[in-house]
């Protein structure tokens, strides 16, 4: 990355060279004109720097980090420091941030499954198991994928599995969240079987 913006900014010095002298004369000097042979010159020195930007631009956008987005473990990956300490510093912000979210979903979850198995209502234990497959099914998606890139250690990082598996709850899971939710309303429901049924006429 920093060689290719060393060669950007020597090309953008030569940009400012082959035009700047020629204005200072002109704002200098008596004489607004330029020789033939200093046009052409200018001009074919101008547009070669603008060509080789242009294919420079094209070089670095093909060499980047492999990667959707910027993610913790990719970039800590490149680093040429020990990462000890931010490992360590890693492993706390994962306990508060996934590892007791989750065991509070899933504690309400185990007291939300015995209150309903107390049901005696088929029909109604399985309207509150729907209400709640909802959730978990969002809960999962996001967790699961999430916990595997942060949680696993170091040595098992695998930068193209790695790639997918953070597209996928990264995005995945903000597509499927209305969708889900949205469904759950029962006028929403209505709504789209009529646009569905419509579309089939």
């Amino acid at each position: 990355m920093y060689f290719f913006l060393c060669i950007l900014a020597m090309l953008d010095m030569g940009y400012v060279s082959t035009t700047m002298p020629q204005m200072l004369v002109h704002l200098l000097a008596h004489s607004h004109t330029i020789s033939f042979a200093g046009c052409w010159i200018q001009m074919y020195a101008f547009g070669a720097l603008a060509a080789t930007e242009s294919m420079l631009f094209v070089v670095m956008a093909y060499d980047r980090i492999n990667h959707y987005f910027c993610e913790g473990p990719s970039v800590l990956s490149l680093a040429c420091i020990d990462t000890h300490i931010i490992d360590i510093v890693d492993q706390i912000l994962i306990v508060l941030m996934c590892l007791i979210p989750i065991s509070l979903i899933v504690a309400s979850y185990v007291h939300i499954a015995k209150a309903i198995l107390k049901i005696k209502s088929t029909q109604a234990r399985c309207k509150a198991f729907s209400t709640c497959a909802s959730h978990l099914t969002v809960v999962t998606f996001f967790y699961g994928p999430s916990s595997y890139i942060y949680m696993r250690p170091n040595s098992s990082y695998s930068p193209e599995r790695d790639k997918q598996i953070s597209l996928f709850y990264n995005s995945f899971t903000a597509l499927l969240n209305p969708l889900v939710y949205s469904l759950r309303n029962k006028d929403i429901k209505r709504a789209f079987l009529k646009v569905m049924k419509h579309g089939r006429r």
